[in-house]
């Protein structure tokens, strides 16, 4: 299978749209040198830098002097241009007709226009505003009219990492496995003795209101039913030995115990079904066969 295509996208009537706040020092902007007129750094170096924390981030009380308030890109159709320059595959030359239609171009623009709001979002959020407020307070140390400035190429101030959410690792994983089944362990024992000794204490008390002759009348049941039990299993053998049952089902059952012990295990290990896979890729047949 070899297709060689050509794909373009042709964007009609794109609008963009951008809210920012940004706070200048009017006295700092009026005395602006031209010969730094290209240097962004010193034009950035006339907003004031808000006042951050070791790790970066503005403080509370810090005003907000540049934010992006709102970023919003429309479009008003978004078309796809595919052309098959050299095709194995016959159904990809229909390919271009049906990327062209009116609803692909429809879905494609509602598709392209929700990616590029979400975008927006996140580029509106934290983590630009943070890299924003560092650029603050770094442009003046690379602006030459500036009274803070090192050199053109200084280095970016340090801030110290972000708290990491501490993870449990494998072996604590396994520990409070462990703790929980040992745990669950520890209840059931104790549920189990607690049973028996409510049973014990209820029996004693139990005894304890029976009178005299019903202690014995109870005894002497208890030996009648435990020597009936003797003489049941001195006197009866077991179902394999017995000669009521036929020979042939006494030696029978057990191996077909054995034999569905057999068939249990092979149909769980060896393998027992393969699966081969067909597809249709731009009209023509890909086969992927089955172990």
């Amino acid at each position: 299978m070899r297709n060689v295509v050509e794909f373009g996208v042709e964007v009609g009537n794109a609008t963009v749209q951008v809210a920012a706040l940004i706070g200048i020092i009017e006295s700092t902007f009026m005395q602006f040198p031209i010969e730094d007129i290209n240097n962004l750094d010193c034009w950035l170096a006339t907003i004031p830098a808000p006042s951050l924390d070791a790790q970066g981030v503005r403080m509370g009380g810090s005003e907000v002097t540049m934010a992006l308030q709102e970023l919003k890109i429309v479009m008003e159709y978004i078309k796809l241009q595919i052309e098959c320059v050299s095709c194995s595959s016959p159904k990809f030359e229909d390919l271009a007709d049906l990327m062209s239609s009116e609803d692909a171009v429809e879905d494609l623009t509602r598709l392209a226009n929700d990616a590029i709001d979400y975008v927006s979002s996140l580029l509106g959020g934290t983590f630009l505003q943070v890299q924003l407020d560092r650029m603050l307070v770094d442009a003046p140390k690379r602006c030459p009219h500036s009274a803070e400035f090192v050199r053109v190429d200084a280095s970016k101030t340090e801030y110290q990492d972000f708290d990491q959410i501490k993870t449990a690792s494998s072996i604590d994983f396994m520990i409070i496995i462990g703790s929980v089944i040992a745990s669950l362990v520890l209840l059931a024992t104790t549920s189990v003795i607690v049973v028996k000794l409510a049973k014990m204490r209820r029996h004693s008390r139990w005894i304890a209101s029976l009178k005299d002759d019903e202690i014995l009348h109870y005894k002497k049941k208890q030996l009648e039913e435990n020597e009936r039990l003797m003489r049941l299993d001195s006197e009866t053998t077991s179902m394999f030995k017995s000669p009521v049952i036929p020979c042939y089902i006494r030696f029978a059952v057990p191996l077909v115990v054995i034999a569905n012990i057999g068939f249990f295990l092979s149909g769980h290990i060896s393998l027992g079904a393969s699966v081969d896979l067909t597809a249709q890729i731009g009209g023509e047949s890909v086969k992927i066969k089955g172990m």
